[in-house]
């Protein structure tokens, strides 16, 4: 992707950013088709509003998800900042270079997630939840769980990313963690 296209997924990402950060999702990297969760056009997207619906509908009702979810302290970070899921992991060569990328997105993502200090993350894609936690032990955060869930790319996931997530969900809400007066 261009300097200028991740420049403005960025710009568009931290219009987002709540002034507190409850929640930090971490996903891998924006996709490189053109979709993206912050333009409400992607898979994480629909699956991610699709549980908060089922978990906490009344504290994300209206039309504008997004302004809820930031609203409730929530925010979605990436690992790598460029897109990755196009170096295909059935592949040897792009697999090398895709997990290197992800390695080399661990100390970017630790200053953002100690800048951000949030009380819980939830890691959107399985596979990286090494790298996450590499992070999350470089921000010296204590004590951060870091549950991951499957990316709802096929249905089979998706059912079970809303599903789980649904869950942490009513769990945070649970602990007071999420709260329309976070932003």
């Amino acid at each position: 992707m261009p300097e200028a296209g991740r420049r403005n997924l960025e710009d568009v990402r931290r219009q987002f950013l709540p002034e507190a950060v409850s929640i930090l999702f971490v996903g891998e990297s924006p996709p490189a088709g053109g979709t993206f969760f912050y333009l409400a056009n992607s898979k994480l997207y629909d699956a991610t509003k699709e549980a908060f619906g089922l978990a906490v509908p009344d504290l994300v009702r209206g039309a504008n998800f997004l302004e809820h979810f930031a609203g409730l302290g929530c925010y979605l970070d990436d690992l790598c900042l460029e897109p990755v899921n196009h170096l295909k992991l059935d592949n040897p060569l792009a697999k090398a270079k895709r997990i290197r990328i992800r390695e080399q997105g661990e100390q970017a993502l630790a200053v953002r997630i100690r800048d951000q200090a949030p009380d819980e993350l939830v890691v959107v894609v399985k596979g990286i939840q090494a790298n996450v936690r590499r992070a999350v032990a470089l921000a010296e955060i204590e004590g951060a769980a870091v549950p991951a869930l499957p990316f709802p790319g096929r249905q089979a996931h998706r059912d079970r990313y809303v599903d789980e997530l649904a869950s942490l969900l009513k769990s945070f809400r649970g602990r007071g963690l999420l709260s329309r007066t976070r932003q």
